[in-house]
């Protein structure tokens, strides 16, 4: 008994955080929407304070989501933000209740890959509005946003040691991707200006999926030169295609 209304408190939480979000937004209230999803992470702080850190580590997808959500909602273009609005909150309440609580090895690496493409998306679509001078803040976010990504799909494998390497270079690509596309801040903006992506954002994921796939192949036995060489060739004509189709003018 105690065990359902547990989890009918859960279910209506993850509801109401996206309607807040998207109330606060429409109502010009984004301080209020980023506050509504950092509070209802009030557990990360329900236990000993040494514990803390490893809580932040691992709700890190959830609020690098939740947070950019709001920016996102916030960035909207006037003529399409009803819309966007809406769907966003409904791909967040989507997030909440579907895909979060899942702990599969494909639902912990879509977690990391989606808020990875989230936290970019927001981060250099501020950036291209905003942040003109701020060069170095960009790239720290870029890898802290790589970092925690990298711990949290690596979460479904267990060696340590092989865990630190393969975060600390992850971060050192999200990076030198923060800083290339500082320079070239390339954004694609979907048809109407309804929705932008930058370029970073498509990237990252399309790397992260390569290598994520890889890096498991490798741990669960699988991996062949075979798979490397279409993983390679995968990742290589989506770079032709951008280098081809990109006039890198900033607005696409």
């Amino acid at each position: 008994m105690n065990r359902k209304i547990a989890n009918t408190v859960y279910v209506l939480q993850n509801i109401a955080v996206p309607l807040l979000v998207y109330f606060f937004v429409v109502r010009d209230l984004p301080a209020l929407a980023y506050i509504t999803v950092l509070l209802s992470k009030w557990r990360i702080f329900a236990v000993g304070w040494h514990f803390w850190i490893a809580n932040i580590r691992s709700n890190a997808a959830d609020i690098m989501v939740g947070l950019s959500t709001v920016s996102l909602m916030s960035l909207a273009p006037s003529s399409s933000r009803f819309i966007i609005t809406i769907v966003l909150a409904l791909l967040y309440a989507g997030w909440l209740l579907l895909l979060k609580p899942r702990s599969g090895t494909a639902a912990v690496a879509a977690q990391a890959l989606i808020a990875q493409f989230y936290a970019l998306t927001s981060l250099y679509l501020v950036i291209d509005s905003s942040w003109e001078s701020m060069t170095w803040l960009a790239v720290i976010i870029a890898w802290v946003v790589g970092r925690l990504t990298a711990r949290h799909f690596l979460s479904i494998h267990s060696e340590l040691e092989d865990r630190m390497i393969v975060i600390a270079l992850w971060g050192f690509v999200m990076a030198q991707l923060g800083w290339v596309f500082w320079i070239w801040n390339v954004i694609y903006t979907l048809p109407s200006g309804m929705f932008s992506i930058p370029l970073i954002a498509l990237l990252a994921t399309i790397f992260g999926y390569a290598a994520g796939s890889i890096y498991h192949a490798k741990q669960s036995g699988s991996l062949t030169n075979k798979f490397v060489l279409q993983q390679a060739i995968f990742v290589s004509a989506i770079l032709l295609l951008v280098v081809i189709f990109t006039p890198w003018t900033g607005q696409v």
